[in-house]
């Protein structure tokens, strides 16, 4: 990724709700970190609305706030029903990915009406549109610089799994980025790498107190990164260099600001019904979204008394039609007449069922810090660092506080920015993460001589008359291990292509899986909660393999993912490898990789 030749460090926060750019030079940075652009959009805001519109012919049109005018206007003629229309599309990768589906070439997204997509396809227009408009803007200023001296970096979830990045990775790519000037930083480690960098003054606690006590070598601490779709928790560790060591496996989940809007949706068809809803929202689309936008905005500025939304008409003029009665009619005959009332277009919500919008969200954060605090690793964490627009969030601040009251909670100054310009900070110096916990055990399946008085009479299998262990799991790294940056551990690989019926694999690309864990000592690749995560691609050296090659796959688990390189035992060359990242799937019997019709994987000499 960062390399010296790299001038520009441009950073892109691409949200669920919102997204942005900053950026700075590199001798900006040399002279003050913190000297870092970040482009605002209208209204001053850092980011625009993470809205796309793409033509019926499915080429891109617009993206921010310019595309939710268009799209409006299109409403307003009944232009709309051929175009596509998509926001909060980042939520629909991590989704598919949770439910297993097979994200490896593309996944159909489905914009505001349901009119499917290729996912691919919307985020490399996104990710392009944020890129041509930063080119833009420098050459705007006449501060052009060739993209071969630019070092890009995107923000993801750090709950996102290998799957979602690569997918990332990939319509990056297609989006005109070249990988070699390209990298992923964990949302809540760039917020901590710019809290960090934060001169005193702009560090308020949360007694209007300032403190830096927290970034001093030694310290421990955790990061809430709320945004619109996810919550990201991570806990950090300030290392004696001034680094930074991730100490806990990232967790959270899809409880963001979206959970809450959620719930309020939910209201609303528990008053009018759902298909007064569906109605609604699928024939006048703009007002919908312009609904949302106005529950959003109350939202983030809910103090804790009654609130006050305002219904569409359209909307009142839907559910008049479909059941003959009014918004009024329904609230004063329903169960919550007590919580809910109407004044004219007004629907006016009491603290009680505001609050319970929130409780869910709450409670899953809540459990999700107190399960980090209980790991031994993370004793003696004394702040808690919130970040990111749900953070905003006056509400989830007090519950928060008053779930931990030892604990120091602390937001920083234009703390929306953090995430942003950490990410330019971490593509000046990627080297400031310097170690990770594994998320899982990892290794291969190998096999061995068979041992009667150790393995399962079930992996038992005859090669060449001798006695073989079928789908051992050869363990390379385990679950919550410390593994500085740039460590690398490798696993010794032989192909045999010497049977006749081998000749014609010898041109073909060799092929490891990679197994994970969620246990730290798996003895075979089909142990419950073991499943094959990864294949990596190994071309042959020169093009050809061989009769019987000897080498290694070298693993580094560098930045936000996992390196590949594969070494020649007798020539030393290094040949880099390709990751395919496979579906979350059940565990079940799998195909061995020592098979007498495939290449041959062994298991001697494995850390030579």
């Amino acid at each position: 990724m960062e390399s010296d030749n790299t001038v520009l460090v441009v950073g892109i926060d691409f949200g669920t709700s919102g997204s942005g750019y900053a950026f700075s030079f590199r001798h900006e940075y040399k002279n003050d970190p913190l000297n870092i652009s970040t482009y605002s959009w209208t209204g001053s805001a850092y980011k625009t609305p993470s809205s796309i519109l793409i033509k019926p012919d499915q080429t891109f049109d617009s993206f921010g706030d310019e595309a939710e005018e268009k799209y409006k206007d299109l409403c307003n003629n009944g232009l709309d029903r051929e175009w596509f229309f998509l926001y909060g599309f980042k939520m629909q990768l991590y989704k598919a990915v949770e439910n297993g589906q097979d994200v490896r070439q593309d996944i159909l997204m489905k914009d505001i009406t349901g009119k499917k997509i290729s996912g691919k396809l919307v985020l490399s227009y996104a990710i392009g549109y944020l890129r041509k408009h930063v080119i833009d803007q420098l050459e705007h200023r006449n501060t052009g610089v060739p993209e071969e001296y630019i070092t890009w970096v995107i923000t993801v979830p750090a709950i996102w799994d290998d799957a979602c990045k690569q997918f990332m990775k990939q319509s990056a790519q297609k989006a005109g980025i070249h990988l070699e000037k390209f990298a992923l930083v964990y949302e809540p480690e760039a917020a901590s790498i710019y809290a960090k960098s934060l001169p005193l003054e702009r560090v308020a606690g949360d007694d209007n107190t300032f403190s830096l006590k927290s970034f001093e070598p030694g310290k421990k601490f955790i990061v809430v990164d709320g945004g619109g779709g996810t919550i990201d928790i991570s806990a950090q560790k300030v290392a004696e260099n001034g680094g930074l060591a991730i100490i806990h496996r990232a967790c959270g989940g899809p409880y963001g600001g979206e959970f809450i809007n959620q719930e309020y949706r939910r209201l609303l068809t528990k008053i009018c019904g759902g298909e007064v809803l569906r109605h609604f929202k699928e024939n006048h689309i703009y007002d919908y979204t312009d609904m949302m936008k106005n529950f959003e905005t109350k939202k983030k500025t809910f103090v804790g008394k009654n609130v006050i939304v305002r219904l569409p008409v359209t909307l009142c003029d839907i559910l008049s039609e479909t059941t003959g009665c009014s918004f009024s009619d329904l609230v004063q005959d329903g169960s919550m007449k007590e919580n809910l009332s109407i004044k004219r277009d007004k629907l006016i919500i009491t603290e009680k069922i505001f609050l319970s919008f929130f409780a869910e969200s709450i409670k899953c954060i809540v459990e999700e810090i107190t399960n980090v605090l209980k790991d031994p690793q993370c004793s003696g964490v004394s702040t808690i660092m919130m970040v990111g627009g749900f953070s905003e969030s006056e509400i989830i601040r007090v519950r928060i506080k008053e779930a931990f009251p030892d604990k120091e909670l602390f937001i920083p100054q234009q703390g929306g920015l953090a995430v942003l310009q950490g990410a330019v900070l971490y593509g000046h110096n990627p080297r400031i993460v310097s170690s990770r916990t594994c998320t899982y055990t990892y290794g291969v399946a190998v096999t061995a001589p068979f041992q009667h008085d150790v393995h399962d009479p079930k992996k038992l299998f005859i090669d060449n008359d001798e006695e073989i262990c079928d789908d051992i799991f050869k363990k390379c790294y385990t679950i919550d291990e410390q593994v500085d940056m740039g460590e690398r551990r490798s696993i010794a690989l032989t192909y045999n292509y010497e049977d006749e019926i081998r000749q014609n694999e010898r041109k073909k690309d060799g092929k490891v899986e990679i197994y994970v864990s969620e246990t730290p000592n798996p003895m075979y690749v089909t142990d419950k909660g073991t499943t094959l995560h990864a294949v990596i691609y190994v071309p042959p050296p020169g093009g050809l393999w061989p009769p019987i090659s000897h080498g290694r796959v070298e693993l580094e688990i560098g930045g936000t993912e996992m390196i590949g390189t594969y070494i020649d035992k007798i020539t030393g060359a290094r040949t880099s490898t390709k990751f395919e990242f496979l579906p979350k799937q059940e565990n079940e019997f799998r195909r061995r990789l020592y098979d007498p019709q495939n290449v041959l994987l062994q298991s001697d000499d494995l850390d030579s």
